[in-house]
């Protein structure tokens, strides 16, 4: 790999870097934000998810760049996305949930469970609860 190459992979690297940290971050305020501005925090949950496929195809076109080293990380990394995706999903179930927007949130619902990979994660156990209160909500 000549210098150039390495210098371009080191860019690309940090870029990439610094758009998954706004992106965390935007997704940590949309969470925080959810208890006392559900509306608003919808709307940035929806906006994480609109940018979440670009994102995870950045990151992991970065790695298959990489050669062997990032042929061995592909799999946390997708691993990591799906997680991102199922908190995404999960986090607008509650929040649709809070504004009564029971069918939404079971939407949401049906697209977190694929996501919940391992039957211990507490995500299930989140979807559940949300399905009991959207139930018992609607009588």
């Amino acid at each position: 790999m000549s210098t150039e190459d390495e210098g371009s992979l080191t860019l690309l690297a940090k870029t990439i870097q610094t758009q998954n940290q706004r992106f965390q971050k935007e997704l940590t305020d949309a969470m925080l934000e959810a208890g006392f501005n559900p509306a608003a925090a919808l709307a940035r949950l929806n906006q994480c998810g609109d940018q979440i496929q670009q994102l995870e195809k950045n990151e992991l076109g970065f790695l298959q760049r990489m050669g062997d080293w990032g042929a061995q990380q592909l799999s946390q990394a997708q691993g990591s996305w799906r997680e991102t995706r199922l908190q995404i999903q999960a986090g607008k179930a509650q929040v649709l949930v809070l504004l009564g927007r029971y069918g939404e949130a079971q939407q949401a619902i049906n697209a977190a469970r694929p996501l919940v990979t391992d039957p211990n994660h507490p995500a299930g156990a989140v979807l559940d609860e949300l399905e009991i209160t959207i139930f018992q909500a609607k009588g």
